[in-house]
């Protein structure tokens, strides 16, 4: 998902995780919320009674895939892996289940120039792009009694992007690393004490950041805990550019911090049945939700 709130990713979902995505549009239930335009809703997936995995192994190379017949001003190399791994399983048969997902994606890239833009690539090379992402995926499921289930899920997806501007201007003082990501824990109570009569209550709790750095700080071991900038003044020094070329960026891209924001709901609905007396089976039976609905989000 898009967070709006910086333009890139919010969540990156482990697809291994997930069951079923339903995307609901239009006139939806109470129990979504305040939602306006449209729902997304995914269920993850769960442990059973017998032990169940999966493996995926993929492997792309630029080396592959054909070259544009049109004259650009880079020749772009990548080469990425995507490793990913699921199993799920009884603890205590027929009463605790759980199930894990683990997805790891590395890329490696490299924008060389294919016209002369006037830089000296053997004092100042292209350094290459190295995009690391780990998403990591986890639930347990209780049955507690036969009207009784409770679960929790939780979800990491660190990323971390060395040389994230990666272009044949940029020179490599003016570098910066993209570190992203966050966590998230759920749980959910689904109580069911007559066959007319559910309940269900769903708290959520989410963290995520963002922070971007020059890549002259990536050695740093003495942070500005206010300011999050490194204060080691031997990694502060001013790149060194004789000017003899004027088309590419040589300073140091400087520090950009998003502090990290706090995202929580909770959600409870009671929905009971009752029929209607009516010569019309089509309205003859009915279900009515009662939702209550508390959401915060924050930054500090």
């Amino acid at each position: 998902t898009t967070d709006p709130v910086t333009h890139t990713f919010a969540t990156n979902f482990n697809f291994d995780a997930i069951e079923d995505i339903q995307v609901v549009t239009g006139a939806f239930d109470a129990k979504y919320g305040q939602a306006l335009g449209g729902i997304i809703s995914v269920t993850t997936k769960s442990g059973g009674n017998k032990f169940e995995g999966d493996f995926y192994a993929e492997y792309t190379t630029s080396a592959l895939q054909s070259h544009d017949r049109f004259v650009s001003e880079d020749i772009q190399e990548i080469e990425a892996v995507e490793l990913s791994a699921s199993l799920g399983g009884p603890i205590v048969k027929d009463h605790l289940w759980f199930f894990i997902a683990y997805d790891l994606y590395i890329q490696d890239s490299l924008n060389l120039p294919a016209l002369d833009t006037g830089r000296d690539l053997a004092r100042f090379p292209v350094l290459p792009r190295a995009w690391r992402s780990h998403f990591l995926f986890g639930k347990l499921s209780w049955q507690i009694s036969m009207t009784n289930k409770l679960s929790v899920s939780a979800q990491a997806n660190p990323t971390m992007i060395k040389n994230g501007k990666q272009d044949i201007y940029t020179l490599p003082d003016a570098e910066y690393d993209w570190q992203q990501g966050g966590w998230y824990l759920q749980g959910t109570w689904d109580w069911t004490p007559s066959a007319y009569t559910v309940v269900k209550a769903q708290a959520y709790y989410q963290k995520s950041f963002i922070r971007i750095t020059p890549s002259q700080w990536r050695d740093c071991t003495d942070w500005d805990p206010a300011t999050r900038a490194c204060d080691d003044q031997e990694l502060n020094l001013t790149p060194h550019w004789d000017g003899s070329c004027n088309t590419v960026n040589w300073n140091s891209h400087g520090t950009s911090y998003w502090p990290p924001r706090h995202n929580s709901s909770f959600n409870a609905a009671f929905s009971p049945s009752f029929n209607i007396l009516t010569p019309h089976p089509s309205i003859s039976g009915r279900r009515v939700s009662f939702i209550c609905d508390s959401r915060t989000l924050q930054a500090s």
